[in-house]
């Protein structure tokens, strides 16, 4: 903390002015850490000796992937991606480890071996025993919320879309009427991505505010035909044919229209993964922009994804569970048949 007096009145504490600083820290009784903020709020680290005695953590950031924990030490869990807290191998009765989340995906406790984490003291019993109507009756399909819980949006079956940032005291109705079927949300509620069952794949890089509708028809590449054309004509379906010496190329409309089931994205919304309900799942490492087909055509009725997106499990009506750990480019059964109950041998799947 900065005092002096302010000589020009300008209510603004000028460097020349400052006659005195102390830090309020945080340390163990060695030397510690000491986090401050200058007047453009960017943060900095600054090392410090507190006074003998003066009990404390010391907090470490920790900026991605996974940590082992120190006794008496605080860890920052500052990443877009989980953050893994392991326990010390060995601590002594009183000794304290503490994590807070300041990034985008939160963090985990892991224990070493033959450790156990008692939670007796925490009252679970809390969460979820109270609710509070917050919106007029619809006919919902489908909800989303940010990692912090105050951004949300919520679909209505042949109706809006609604978002909220107020924890869903208000709402504001979205896009236009459709027969929204399933929502997903980025840690920070920023991108949304919405699918309507017999419409296409919407997405919104503004909260919600402004919508926009996805092609999922994958992009024929450019080749060079040899041999001559022998004329186009109409095919099957409304697809259009080209003849070449013979054979009969069908090549499908640009059509994106699927009854869409299922959707799931990654914490910073740039990997989504969408399923058609007797189609494929297609996948789209762009925030949506391009996708591409995973899979074969299956009942696909659910989809989730890991927080940056390359681990997937989708679940197939009547039939399996199956998990990805590519972004969805291959695609194993993980061993239950919903059908019977029963574990089923594991098989594995793949589009390119």
């Amino acid at each position: 903390m900065a005092s002096g007096a302010d000589a020009n009145g300008d209510a603004v504490l000028d460097a020349g002015e400052i006659a005195s600083t102390t830090y309020l820290c945080n340390g163990g009784a060695r030397r510690g850490r000491c986090h401050r903020s200058d007047r453009s709020h960017r943060s900095h680290w600054s090392h410090w000796l507190p006074r003998a005695g003066r009990p404390g953590l010391t907090w470490v950031d920790v900026g991605a992937g996974a940590v082992t924990a120190r006794a008496n030490t605080g860890y920052l869990a500052d990443s877009a991606s989980l953050v893994t807290v392991t326990l010390p191998t060995t601590l002594a009765v009183g000794d304290v480890v503490r994590v807070s989340g300041i990034g985008g995906c939160g963090w985990t406790v892991a224990q070493q071996a033959g450790q156990t984490i008692a939670t007796a003291g925490i009252p679970t019993t809390a969460i979820g025993a109270n609710w509070t109507s917050q919106s007029a009756t619809h006919g919902w399909t489908s909800i989303a919320a940010s990692s912090d819980g105050t951004k949300l949006v919520a679909a209505e079956e042949g109706g809006q879309l609604y978002t909220s940032t107020d924890g869903g005291a208000t709402w504001t109705p979205r896009d236009t009427n459709r027969n929204w079927h399933a929502l997903a949300s980025s840690w920070d509620g920023s991108r949304l991505v919405a699918v309507v069952y017999g419409g296409q794949v919407y997405t919104s890089t503004d909260a919600g505010a402004t919508w926009t509708a996805n092609d999922s028809k994958p992009r024929l590449a450019k080749r060079r035909l040899l041999g001559r054309r022998h004329g186009a004509g109409r095919g099957r379906a409304g697809r259009t044919a080209l003849h070449l010496h013979g054979r009969r190329l069908h090549l499908a409309a640009r059509d994106s229209n699927r009854d869409w089931h299922n959707v799931t994205s990654s914490a910073d919304g740039a990997r989504l993964a969408a399923a058609e309900w007797n189609g494929q799942i297609y996948t789209s490492t762009d925030s949506g922009a391009s996708w591409t087909p995973r899979d074969t055509t299956r009942r696909w009725t659910a989809l989730a994804s890991s927080a940056d997106g390359t681990k997937l499990v989708a679940a197939e009506n009547n039939g399996q569970v199956y998990v990805s750990l590519d972004s969805g480019r291959q695609l194993a059964g993980a061993g239950l048949d919903v059908s019977t109950g029963r574990p089923s041998p594991r098989r594995r799947t793949g589009s390119g």
